[in-house]
């Protein structure tokens, strides 16, 4: 990027620096998903069940409400594949909002916000990490998920903002 920018600013080149996002992990080792998909209300084993998490607060910005019909209807074909949604209650309004969609969507969950160290864990479980944020600047679950596990990542973006490309099929 630094390149690009000083062949179009090259009286500008001393002064383009590039500031890298700085995150760090810390997954907690003694993490135990089965007693987390147990909090979340999953009863199949670890090992037979495909968990997409969406970590965000609950506000309308993260819009956390666009892919529980998706993921209910995709849990209805394939029993094995949760959506569980995990964050602080941001918003009171949205929150009851959420929580009355989740309580209808078979297949979804809804967790409270966690210890850093064992979101970090539950990410290195997880099949993927999903952002349905409206807007985005840099997620930091987003930035965290590749250090932790570095695997498929779907993304709600404007040329994606149909959702045609939002959950890949897994086949057994």
């Amino acid at each position: 990027m630094k390149e690009v920018a000083c062949l179009q600013w090259p009286h500008a080149k001393n002064k383009i620096y590039v500031q890298s996002q700085g995150i760090a992990t810390a997954p907690n080792a003694a993490f135990d998903w089965n007693a987390f998909l147990q909090r979340a209300e999953i009863k199949q084993r670890a090992d037979e069940v495909c968990v997409f998490l969406l970590v965000c607060g609950l506000r309308r910005v993260k819009d956390p409400l666009f892919l529980v019909d998706a993921f209910s209807e995709w849990h209805r074909e394939e029993p094995r594949v949760y959506m569980v949604i995990v964050g602080p209650e941001v918003d009171p309004v949205f929150t009851r909002e959420v929580k009355a969609g989740v309580r209808r969507a078979a297949g979804v969950r809804l967790l409270p916000e966690m210890a850093q160290g064992d979101l970090h864990a539950a990410l290195k479980h997880c099949s993927a990490l999903v952002n349905s944020s409206v807007s985005e600047g840099m997620s930091a679950a987003v930035l965290e998920w590749p250090k932790v596990e570095p695997v498929k990542q779907r993304f709600r973006e404007h040329g994606n903002s149909a959702g045609k490309n939002i959950l890949p099929r897994f086949k057994t």
